[in-house]
């Protein structure tokens, strides 16, 4: 405990048309609370707290704060009330279930058949480790418990984040919209499945350096490996930063660009398609997006198998991308333009209900030659498979063996089970980054 550790703020705090808190500012705090599962007999699960208890702005100045966790932008952790981080246990995921079988045969034959099947279930459904282990990089959201109080003569707050839409490039964004002959990309089927929420306006070069410098990454093609790499993925809860994406098509075209942000297990992505459009502005390429944040997944009746499920606030997602390419230094000028009769509750072809305010967000992106980049945006490893197995057979010895496994299943009673698979708390920062962005993107004045 006491350890330090530091943030840089993604999102800028917007109020009435200053910014008050700017993107890039560091957060200063340190570790609170830290409880390791170790061998999982003591603790069923690791749990970790932090505390930022400082701003500092670029400028140099400091401001102190007091925050507590309220989400973190991972999919194996969940934050309580009180910003408590919890972590995953040992009964929690697919192994555990094939390790007591093969445990138990390891014990009956130990022989040649028992280690034969002992090492199968090592290779093709090898343990998470449930240590919490945050990559730097990794995302999260604070909630304020004391109210920030600044004054201009404490700190030089500026004017909003970038240039606000100007009309005649808003007239051109709202042309092309209303020149598709449809609001929503359509799965290979037919079937309509993501609403357009964003045009981006640039060049082709100037967009992928946005997105690459904001943490963004490609998703590969559906070859084997890929697929093989997703089973892993889901297997042992990790995360795949180039997963394989659906194919969508609007106006009957495959898209030009996908871009994703994967968390630590394949159930979990931000992820975007982007459409180039026939129309220019100013010399600029016109492209439309669909973007949605998956968030679990399920078995779809409808198409016979397991899908992604989709968070139904579209909106906040839209927020998230903006905030993202704001932070970069790359868009020139921003606005939202209000889509024409769209309802604020939808319903996709799979009878997915949406939530969205009918807004659609527009970016002009500049040449982006010397962007911003998020901490550790483009850093990419992808470690071998005997390091993976490695460290999979050390955690099957230590938490995941047969004593240790039998032990927490008996222990994982009716209450204890709620406060593992229990929800984090319901997290409303996402809607607040959205109204508050909405406040300063939705005027129409230049």
């Amino acid at each position: 405990m006491g350890d330090p550790v530091s943030g840089v703020l993604l999102a800028p705090v917007v109020e009435r048309g200053r910014t008050i808190l700017p993107a890039g500012s560091e957060l200063i705090g340190n570790v609170t609370m830290v409880r390791k599962m170790g061998l999982g007999f003591k603790h069923q699960a690791a749990s970790l707290e932090l505390g930022f208890h400082s701003v500092q702005l670029p400028g140099g100045r400091e401001a102190i704060i007091d925050t507590r966790m309220r989400h973190l932008e991972t999919a194996r952790e969940w934050v309580d009330h009180d910003g408590r981080i919890h972590g995953i246990g040992s009964v929690t995921n697919v192994s555990s279930a094939l390790a007591l079988q093969a445990w138990r045969l390891l014990v009956v034959a130990p022989g040649v058949v028992g280690m034969s099947v002992w090492a199968t279930k090592l290779f093709f459904a090898p343990a998470p480790d449930t240590e919490i282990i945050f990559a730097r990089g990794t995302e999260y959201r604070l909630e304020l418990t004391q109210p920030l109080n600044l004054s201009d003569a404490e700190f030089d707050s500026s004017g909003l984040p970038t240039s606000v839409l100007s009309r005649e490039i808003r007239a051109d964004a709202l042309q092309a919209l209303n020149a598709l002959p449809s609001n929503w990309a359509t799965k290979v089927s037919g079937t309509s499945s993501d609403l357009v929420n964003l045009i981006l306006l640039g060049s082709a070069d100037s967009v992928t350096r946005a997105f690459r410098a904001a943490g963004w990454a490609t998703s590969d093609a559906r070859t084997a490996g890929s697929v093989l790499r997703s089973y892993f993925s889901i297997t042992e809860r990790s995360g795949y930063e180039h997963a394989p994406m659906s194919n969508m098509v609007l106006d009957g075209n495959q898209s030009d660009f996908e871009w994703q942000k994967s968390m630590n297990t394949f159930a979990r992505r931000h992820h975007v398609r982007i459409w180039r459009r026939p129309q220019e502005t100013r010399g600029d390429t016109v492209w439309v997006a669909a973007a949605t944040e998956d968030v679990g997944i399920a078995f779809s009746r409808a198409a016979r198998n397991f899908t992604h499920v989709i968070d139904r606030n579209v909106d906040e997602e839209r927020t998230k991308i903006v905030n993202d390419l704001l932070y970069t230094g790359c868009v020139s000028e921003a606005g939202l333009i209000e889509r024409n009769n769209t309802r604020p509750d939808l319903e996709n072809g799979s009878r997915a209900k949406l939530k969205t305010d009918g807004r659609v967000a527009a970016l002009r992106i500049g040449e982006c030659t010397e962007p911003r980049f998020m901490p550790d945006a483009g850093v990419s490893e992808r470690p071998s498979m005997l390091r993976l197995l490695g460290a999979s057979a050390a955690t099957e010895l230590i938490r995941s063996n047969f004593i240790s496994l039998a032990y927490n299943g008996v222990r994982l009673t009716s209450t204890t089970r709620k406060f593992l698979f229990g929800k984090a708390v319901p997290d409303d920062t996402g809607a607040t980054l959205t109204r508050q962005q909405v406040e300063w993107l939705a005027d129409e004045t230049p």
